[in-house]
């Protein structure tokens, strides 16, 4: 399971990316400058039927915040896309470690 991070302006953007995704993440920790870090799964995620554990500030007080999701996943369609310049600068940085190592090797012998 691979773990990714991803920011939403405010509490309602994360309420409605969370119910879109469903049970197809794991939210390991739930970070808004404002406050402190959230444990997930008690303030954010209800389900009906269970009663309110924390109260909820107002969105107006959350809405000046970023609030950054640190979840796992093994969904391939939730895994946030890297640009075509990020890809070509890893592959560049293998190939230049691999090119290092084969020098290295060459002057060992």
């Amino acid at each position: 399971m691979s773990t990714f991070t991803k920011q939403f302006v405010s509490a309602d953007e994360y309420e409605e990316w969370l119910r879109s995704v469903g049970e197809r993440i794991s939210v390991l920790s739930i970070t808004n400058p404002a406050q402190s870090v959230f444990k997930p799964r008690r303030l954010w995620i209800r389900k009906p039927g269970m009663p309110e554990e924390v109260s909820q500030s107002s969105s107006a007080q959350q809405a000046g915040a970023a609030i950054t999701v640190k979840y796992q996943t093994t969904d391939k369609t939730l895994v946030p896309r890297t640009s075509k310049n990020a890809k070509s600068v890893q592959v560049a940085l293998i190939a230049a470690a691999c090119f290092g190592l084969f020098i290295l090797a060459i002057f060992e012998l």
